[in-house]
């Protein structure tokens, strides 16, 4: 009899590291799940910044055009453009003129591994007395 009794103390035993196992297999899979989850927020966090980055600084040209610096380039020539950036982004900006109305904007954004460009072609337009500049810009933007 008393070997019987012991046999069903070691079958407890079994079952308890049994489930100590599964319940540490669950936490650690869960964890590692969550720390998943978190690189994938951080990471579409970043591509979102460089892509309102990028949308922003092809807006910010468009919005304050130097018509006296950009008339100057050279047809097929570039300019690049200082547009500061925060929050550990990096800008980039160019200014490529295709024909005598007619850029080409083209802006990168960077943050880690997150990269995002914008192009914008604008054809200008004779400016009528007393109306905005904005109404005589014709232009399409696309985003990569």
């Amino acid at each position: 009899m008393r070997g019987s009794r012991g046999d069903c103390h070691g079958v407890a035993l079994a079952v308890v590291i049994y489930a100590l196992v599964t319940l540490s297999l669950m936490a650690s899979a869960s964890f590692f799940l969550a720390v998943q989850e978190r690189r994938s927020a951080r990471s579409l966090l970043d591509l979102v910044l460089t892509r309102a980055s990028a949308e922003g600084s092809a807006d910010s040209i468009l919005a304050f055009w130097n018509t006296l610096a950009y008339n100057a380039i050279p047809l097929s020539d570039s300019l690049r453009v200082q547009v500061p950036a925060g929050g550990g982004l990096r800008t980039s900006v160019v200014v490529i003129r295709l024909a005598d109305s007619l850029f080409l904007i083209l802006t990168e954004s960077f943050k880690r591994l997150a990269r995002q460009q914008v192009t914008v072609i604008i054809r200008l337009a004779a400016a009528r007395c007393g109306e905005p500049i904005m109404n005589h810009m014709q232009y399409s933007k696309r985003c990569a």
